[in-house]
């Protein structure tokens, strides 16, 4: 399930650089997540172009978005970034809705006002068996938000 979701997130990806590409030599991707390689490595073998990769920190993405933007030097091709940023990019008119034919595979859920939610790093829950029965056991992000969990 796990190898499913990561190879539809990086086709997802895949398929979004390409469209923001046609006919270039290269292209920029700025986001704030790791393990990018792989998916840098893919989008080159498919397209022959080269990737370049920009990991910055979500406290300065967008004061580093907007400062390009605003002066008319924005180095990003592509853009990943938390919902929050992205929705405030949207607003200034840094980025455009844009929807990938592989986003359809995509639950309804994941597509937001023309931005869409894909996940590429994967996270864990982790609990003692001794505090929590496993009845009890968080099965998803949601369900820690059960006033149970409250300064637990």
């Amino acid at each position: 399930m796990k190898r499913i979701k990561l190879t539809i997130s990086i086709i997802f990806l895949l398929s979004l650089i390409c469209a923001v590409t046609a006919g270039a030599s290269k292209v920029s991707f700025y986001a704030n997540i790791t393990a990018i390689e792989p998916i840098m490595e893919a989008f080159e073998a498919k397209t022959g172009i080269k990737g370049e990769y920009t990991r910055i920190s979500t406290d300065k993405f967008l004061a580093t978005v907007l400062t390009e933007f605003e002066v008319g030097k924005l180095l990003a091709d592509v853009i990943q970034a938390p919902i929050p940023v992205l929705e405030i990019l949207k607003e200034r008119g840094v980025i455009s809705s844009y929807t990938s034919p592989i986003a359809a595979v995509y639950p309804e859920w994941t597509r937001k006002d023309g931005i869409q939610l894909f996940g590429i790093e994967y996270v864990a829950l982790i609990y003692n068996k001794e505090l929590v029965k496993l009845e009890d056991v968080p099965k998803r992000y949601e369900d820690l938000a059960d006033p149970k969990w409250k300064d637990k």
